[in-house]
């Protein structure tokens, strides 16, 4: 027995060096903790690289066809036409990522991305520019998915806090460097299309350069939503409704500043600012929503962001723009976390990995349909665009307020339980369906 063990020592480890089909050459043995680090900060590279170039081409874009003269319903189809492709990404990611692997499928879907990006200089063409937008925004979509999937694996259970919110940090430095670059640049140029362009390429290097093995393959799943409406009325709905104010702020807000006589550079202050106020509102709203009811402190919020937005629409001339709009933010950008939060509460048979990817769709689902419905309102005044989300942040707070009457908050036990995933979950819609599988393995962890 000890020579059969001893002959058959050598053969056991194979089957987890096999490369998976369509991944390039990997090292066959699992790398250390330096291999394991610099995979991490490579990861984290290729992640800066790409939402720069990717923030920047946002808010680039509304702004050019602004200045071209385009209406407000071809700068609302930009941002819904964008916002449409990731959540193509987020259903069909999982099966190209099965077929092709993890780093092809990086490689290809950046290239793609950094192509259609090239393109639009020079096609310069309002349909064309929406169906480019599409394509970047499925590319993007899939590139996120990819990139948190690999650092999921990266990062053991006792470290994943600590990554993700390096990850988080990169992100938002990232988010308000490509938005801030447009204060030097002039959007009328080719300059800043060829940055954004070669930014998205450049993100494939860092990656395709680490040693890590790639990742499990993505999983597909199935669509459940009534389902996970009857766990969590409020979460779904709540999903839906930050989706839609959302994506209006974010396909519209350049074209608002824009019309009320700010500048470019002043327009680009004024997205990170509120991108600021967004990020600073994160971790005091999450540390809140731990000690009470999740349900109560959105309200909360919902109701505050929606008397911003009053103030916003009745006039700058109440308090200085860039304050209010960074309240907004402030109270605005955590309500996605916690309608996520609020509905972890509840599930108990379904997946985590599951609801996070079906909160993500109805998120972008939401995200698609802002524009397009904020934008005859903003026909007759760029100021209702803030006319638009204080009618929706005032609905959600209602009806959420409602579903208090009607159901109890979830268990102590429950709730605490789900302490890690408000972090987690704050930044939710860049993340893929593969973050919610990291924090299934978390707290299992913790579990046990």
């Amino acid at each position: 027995m000890p020579g059969w063990a001893r002959r058959r020592r050598p053969t056991r480890p194979r089957p987890s060096n096999r490369k998976q089909p369509g991944d390039l050459q990997q090292h066959a043995s699992a790398p250390g903790q330096g291999s394991r680090l610099g995979s991490i900060l490579a990861l984290l590279a290729s992640v800066l690289l790409l939402t720069a170039g990717t923030n920047l081409q946002g808010v680039l874009l509304p702004i050019r066809r602004q200045l071209d003269g385009s209406g407000m319903q071809q700068v609302g189809l930009l941002s819904s036409g964008w916002s449409l492709g990731f959540v193509l990404a987020c259903i069909v990611i999982g099966r190209l990522v099965s077929a092709v692997g993890h780093v092809r499928c990086f490689a290809g879907l950046a290239a793609v991305s950094g192509a259609a990006s090239s393109l639009l200089l020079p096609i310069n063409n309002e349909t064309a520019w929406i169906v480019l937008r599409v394509i970047i925004g499925f590319c993007f979509g899939g590139l996120s998915i990819i990139t948190e999937s690999w650092l999921n694996e990266r990062s053991g259970t006792a470290q994943r806090g600590g990554i993700f919110a390096a990850y988080m940090t990169v992100t938002l430095l990232a988010s308000i460097m490509g938005t801030l670059s447009l204060a030097v640049l002039n959007p009328m140029d080719a300059l800043p299309y060829t940055l954004m362009s070669v930014a998205v390429v450049l993100s494939i290097v860092p990656i395709t350069l680490t040693p890590a093995p790639a990742p499990k393959p993505v999983k597909p799943f199935t669509i459940q939503l009534g389902a996970l409406y009857r766990v969590s009325p409020s979460g779904v709905v709540g999903c839906f409704g930050v989706g839609l104010v959302s994506g209006a702020i974010g396909g519209l807000l350049p074209a608002y500043g824009l019309a009320m006589g700010l500048s470019t550079p002043a327009v680009a202050v004024l997205l990170a600012v509120a991108s600021a106020g967004g990020a600073l509102g994160y971790y005091p709203v999450g540390a809140l929503s731990d000690r009470i009811d999740r349900r109560k402190v959105t309200v909360a919020l919902a109701c505050l962001a929606a008397a911003c937005s009053v103030v916003l629409l009745v006039g700058p001339a109440l308090a200085p723009l860039p304050v209010m709009i960074g309240l907004f933010g402030f109270f605005q950008f955590p309500l996605y976390g916690l309608c996520v939060a609020t509905t972890n509460d509840r599930v108990r048979e379904q997946s985590y990995s599951e609801v996070a990817s079906e909160l993500l769709i109805l998120y972008g689902t939401g995200t698609v349909l802002g524009p397009l419905l904020a934008v005859p309102l903003m026909h007759y005044g760029a100021a209702n665009l803030f006319l638009f989300t204080a009618i929706m942040l005032a609905a959600l707070a209602a009806f959420i307020g409602f579903r208090m009457f009607q159901t109890p908050e979830a268990l102590p036990e429950h709730k605490r339980r789900q302490q890690s995933l408000a972090a987690a979950h704050s930044a939710i819609w860049m993340y893929g369906p593969d973050a919610g599988a990291a924090i299934e393995e978390r707290i299992a962890a913790d579990d046990t």
